[in-house]
Formats: structure tokens, sequence, C-alpha cells
């Protein structure tokens, strides 16, 4: 006796899903795929980019191209996954829509899509199906324009974002990378016991009757609390201790210090030689940037011989068009938050942290000035400058990163957020050995119309590699900059 036939869902695929995620027709399992042959001419635009976008778009041509090989295309060609691809045209009777709708490519999608839908309902009422089309119990469009799926909803057609690199539901459900821990009174003498805090380490058994080991991440950052005693530590899972954060020595750099425990945990992670990837999530101001950036001016030549930083180039409000001059020049622009914080830590004057010593001399708590003789305005800039000159330190724009393999370095990508997840993940590939990468992002600041707080790049790194022995995160909480920054970061 025959197995029923499984139904199976009919996806509508929009343009930019396919420039999203060059992996995605292969996330949609034994359903079916029709991909209208609209998006193919918009993806056509995109193959001689020499971007994500571009190799994206190529990417899908290919994939595209070799499943042609196994089928026609227009009857429905078999995937690895067991589903089948159409690419459909059915889509040109305009009355069909609603009065108003404009003839382009996203109505057309949902012409497409409406076409199926109209075949299956009639299917439903007990008519005869005249072409030997595989059994389909549902129609939907996968489209990351909400507009677009707005419209679809308007005309019948269930719409949904695309879901396939997406891992939690809401963004605030995403890993903190902190957790505190409020322990009873009797176990305050592990806290302060000699041998744990001479070797910085707390056995995690000495803890085991309080705590659910099993569910701490590795490397997640706790805050443990004993009445008005306080210890901050890293769990290392692989070893089962919790490393005691360790004091800021005088041999450093610069005198600019983490300022809140965030920060701290954040430098303790950036600093850690066991932790290949550090993510940083944080709101304007937080001090994320400025962090990676300590971290790595402060290990520039005795761990890593370069200190990279790479950036997208997404702008805020409306786009300046073209821009001449070569590629260093056009991204000069998004250099300066960079200059920004790398002047600050040349400076390294200021400090912005508790009471200690500092290169012997007393830091009082809050802000400090230590300062030497006024340079003039651009002076600190041209000790950025060197480090440039020197190939110490490099600034460029993100698509620079693809095809090298970069050893002993320590690589910062700034505003990851607007980056895919795809994109984040050929840059990671990029590490050789004795690199550190570290994402910084604010999760609630994007600028990339492809990704949203939950699909970018940064929302997806932490959520898929927490846990790992080589990955570390904590978000950020606090606005550092100014009271007036704070205050638009919270309110605005």
């Amino acid at each position: 006796m025959s197995k029923p036939e499984i139904p199976r869902v009919a996806f509508f695929i929009d343009t930019n899903v396919l420039l999203h995620d060059r992996e995605c027709l292969s996330k949609f399992g034994y359903n079916i795929v029709v991909i209208p042959i609209w998006a193919l001419e918009e993806l056509d635009k995109f193959k001689k980019h020499q971007d994500e976008l571009g190799a994206n778009a190529r990417e899908i041509s290919r994939q595209l191209e070799k499943l042609r090989e196994h089928g026609s295309l227009a009857k429905g060609a078999p995937t690895e996954t067991g589903g089948l691809l159409f690419v459909d045209y059915n889509g040109t009777d305009f009355n069909k829509l609603p009065v108003g709708l404009l003839r382009n490519n996203d109505n057309r999608i949902i012409l497409v899509a409406k076409a199926w839908q109209e075949k299956l309902d009639k299917l439903k009422k007990g008519a005869k199906q005249k072409e030997p089309r595989p059994k389909y119990s549902e129609v939907i469009i996968v489209s990351k324009d909400i507009n677009l799926r707005l419209k679809a909803d308007a005309c019948g057609i269930t719409a949904q974002d695309y879901l396939g690199d997406k891992t939690i539901e809401r963004i605030e459900m995403l890993y903190s990378g902190m957790e505190t821990h409020v322990l009873p009174n009797r176990m305050k003498f592990v806290l302060n016991d000699h041998t744990v805090r001479q070797q910085g380490l707390i056995p995690a058994k000495a803890l085991a009757d309080t705590l659910r080991l099993d569910d701490i991440h590795a490397n997640a950052c706790c805050q443990f609390r004993v009445d008005k005693t306080t210890v901050n530590a890293i769990y290392k899972k692989a070893t089962r201790c919790f490393r005691i954060e360790r004091k800021m020595g005088p041999a450093r750099k610069c005198l600019v210090m983490p300022s809140n425990i965030e920060q701290r945990f954040a430098y303790e992670l950036l600093m850690d030689p066991e932790i290949s990837i550090v993510t940083l999530n944080g709101k304007a101001g937080s001090g994320k940037t400025l962090m990676a950036l300590l971290a790595g001016y402060e290990q520039l030549e005795d761990v890593y011989d370069q200190l990279l930083v790479y950036r997208p180039c997404h702008e805020i409000g409306a786009p300046l068009g073209f821009r001449p001059g070569s590629t260093e020049e056009k991204f000069d622009p998004f250099t300066l938050p960079i200059f920004d914080n790398m002047k600050l830590l040349l400076d390294a004057r200021v400090s912005l942290c508790a009471t200690g010593q500092q290169g012997g001399k007393h830091v009082a708590k809050g802000f400090k000035e230590l300062r030497e003789p006024k340079e003039s305005k651009n002076g600190s800039y041209a000790k950025v400058k060197d480090l440039i000159t020197k190939g110490l330190l490099d600034i460029g724009p993100i698509n620079h990163i693809r095809g090298r393999s970069i050893a002993r370095s320590f690589i910062i990508v700034d505003e990851s957020q607007n980056l895919t997840p795809l994109e984040v993940k050929t840059i990671i590939s990029r590490a050789g050995e004795g690199t550190k990468v570290v994402l910084t992002g604010d999760v609630y600041q994007i600028d990339n119309p492809l990704v949203d707080s939950i699909s970018n790049g940064l929302s997806h790194t932490v959520e898929r590699l927490k846990g790992s022995e080589l990955a570390g995160h904590i978000t950020l909480l606090k606005c550092e900059r100014s009271n007036l920054a704070e205050l638009a970061a919270t309110l605005l």
C-alpha cells in the first residue's frame, strides 16, 4: 500500500531574500519553491556588483543553472532537500489586483502567488487538476519587504518574513552574556578564601549546590553577590572554574579604563587569549567600540601584529550619491568614528574608572584629566595616521576582507548589525592562526534594509556561538558618552 502524499507548501521568494541569503533555496525542505521570473530580472542587475550582493546574485544564478540540469524550471526541478523549484511568469493580469497598484515587479510577485492560490481554491472546491503539478496545501510569499507583505495580506495571500537564518523569535530573547547570582551567606567564605583570591579561580564544584552549572554557558559573565561582597568572574566551562576578574596593572599603554561592570566584563573577554571571537552589543555611547579598540591597542605588537578595523558603508539619512576619488577617499567619512575613539586612546590621559594606581599616578574616581601640554587640534589624529603608516592599524570597508587569510591580527568589525549572517560568516572564516575577531554593534540601530534586529549578522552570531569555548559575549547597557547621548539613546 503506497504512502499518502505529504502536502507541500508553495513558497514564493522575493528578490531581497535571494540577495540576503545565497543558501536560502536549500532551506525550504520538501516544499515547493517558486521564483517569479521578474525576481531573476532584478537579480540580474546585481550580478556585476563587486560586493556581497553581487556575490549572492551570482551564486543563486549558478544554483539555478545546476538545478536546471535535473529538470525543467518551468515544470519543477527537483532539489537536494526533496522539494521542487519552479520559475513562473504567470503574473501579467493586473486586473486581479486592487485598482491603483503599480505595475511593478513587487506586485507581479503577488500576481504569481495569486494565480497559484486561485488554482488551489478551485481544487478544494472539487475541480479537476488540468496540469500535472504536485499537490500543495498552502501558498506563502516570503519577503523581507514589509510593505510587500502587507499588500499581499490585503490581497488575500499569506506572507511572512524570511525565517531561514533567524535564531530567536523576539529580540528580547537575545542572549545578554551576563548573569547575576545572589548566593546564600554561607557561601561568603568561598568568595573570600585566600587560595581562591590568590589563584583568581573559584572551583565550580564549590558552587554546585547553589548554581545550575549545566545552564551556564561557557565564558558567561557572572557576578556573584554575598551580603556586601561582590565578585565578577568568567565561567571557564572546560576547566570547571570561574576565573575572577583580573586587576588592571600599571604597565599599560594608556589610561582609558572600563567605567562600569559591563565594560569591565567586555575588557576581560577581549583580553582573554582563550577566546577567539567576542561579540559586543550595546546602545549608542555604551563604549563597545572604545573597549574593542582599547583591548586591541593594549595587545598590539606583543600579541597581535595588526589592529584591523572594518566597517560597512551604510549611511544614515539620505545617501550622498556619487563621490569622486579613490576607494580610500570615498570611505574616509566612515572612518571618523574610529579616528575619534583612537584619538581618545592615544591621548591616553583620561581615566573612566574607579580609584586605582595607573603608571604611578593616583587616578580619582570619575573623570580625572592628567593631560600633557596641549597639542594642536589635529595632533592626536596625526598619531592615528602614524599607526596606519607603520602598518599597525588599518581601517577599511568590509568588502576589503574578502579572499584574505589574516593571521596574528586583532580584527574589529564595527556596526556589524548592518551585516547579513552570511557576510559575518565570510568575515570570521578569514581569521587565521592567532587572530581574534570582535563584532560590535547595536541591534536596535539597523540601516541595512535587508536585515532586522533579529536576522542581522550580530544577533545571529551571538545566538549561534553562545556556549562555545571560543566565543564570548556581553551586552553593554549604560551610555557613557554623555548625559545628552544617554537621554537620546533612551528616549528618542
